[in-house]
């Protein structure tokens, strides 16, 4: 073989490698940059064309966001039912009640002030202006210095009292004021009481205190009228005896109803005339009481 051809070959040999060779490296070289197969290559004369692949990706999210949430309650807890309202009971009330018990008139010439203590029962409705109640009570009075035993009794003086009244009431804000008046039955012992002159005048009674003692048979027969003489404004007394007595009476008074806290409570101040031996003797209880709806 010649050099000429041992050249020639050697040549063409290396031209096969070359064109052969260089595609295999391109194709193995995965992280280079593809260009789409729409760009134009320019090939020059004795350049080998390289090859582009033209791999396309899509991609498809099959992950799907529903916002609507179903609640479902497991626990069913019943409306309470509606309050009770006691209409008819709401106005009923009961209280009970205590305070000074003052004779007036004539009579505080022979009794001092004395103390009481009871109970009511009424029909108060809050917005109305009229309303009524039952009240006892026992008074229990104290007697002057000094005076007679025959004359004011020896025993403790005693009058029990039940009264049923008619009220009549304005509310002012949290307070509400009242008048109160009504008829009354009386049961008293150990208590004298006051006269009429009239008796005196008749010349039927002794003007002095009788030498004999008094007793539950003969007490009423007895009438002490003192300075008859002296006094044209003579005060006559029927003499206590031991023997319960009974009488009749009317009253009436003024007062207020208000709050403590949450307690309703009431301040009284009444006249209670009795009628005796044809005149009237007069007692006033002053009363601070507490009341329950």
């Amino acid at each position: 073989m010649s050099v000429r051809q041992f050249t020639t070959r050697s040549l063409a040999l290396a031209a096969v490698i070359a064109v052969v060779g260089t595609p295999l490296a391109a194709q193995q070289d995965t992280t280079r940059l593809r260009t789409s197969s729409s760009t134009r290559i320019s090939v020059s004369k004795g350049e080998v064309q390289l090859r582009v692949d033209t791999v396309h990706m899509t991609r498809y999210d099959t992950v799907r966001i529903d916002n609507t949430i179903v609640r479902v309650d497991t626990v069913v807890i019943a409306a309470p039912p509606p309050p009770i309202v006691l209409t008819e009971l709401g106005s009923w009330y009961w209280g009970v009640f205590a305070g000074a018990t003052a004779p007036t008139a004539d009579i505080d010439r022979l009794y001092t002030n004395g103390f009481h203590g009871g109970g009511a029962f009424g029909w108060d409705p809050r917005d109305s202006w009229l309303g009524a109640r039952l009240t006892a009570q026992l008074n229990q009075l104290g007697r002057e210095v000094g005076r007679s035993s025959i004359l004011v009794g020896s025993g403790t003086a005693l009058m029990w009292q039940v009264a049923t009244d008619l009220k009549a009431k304005i509310n002012v804000g949290g307070w509400s004021f009242y008048t109160v008046g009504g008829l009354g039955f009386n049961s008293y012992n150990h208590m004298a009481t006051v006269a009429d002159r009239e008796d005196f005048d008749s010349g039927n009674f002794p003007t002095q205190l009788p030498t004999v003692i008094p007793t539950q048979e003969n007490a009423d027969d007895f009438t002490f009228c003192e300075g008859a003489f002296t006094d044209p404004e003579t005060n006559c007394y029927r003499l206590a005896n031991n023997d319960w007595k009974t009488k009749f009476s009317w009253n009436f008074g003024v007062g207020t109803d208000f709050h403590i806290g949450s307690q309703d409570m009431f301040f009284e101040v009444r006249w209670n005339p009795i009628s005796t031996a044809g005149t009237y003797t007069w007692y006033v209880p002053i009363s601070l009481g507490v009341r329950y709806f």
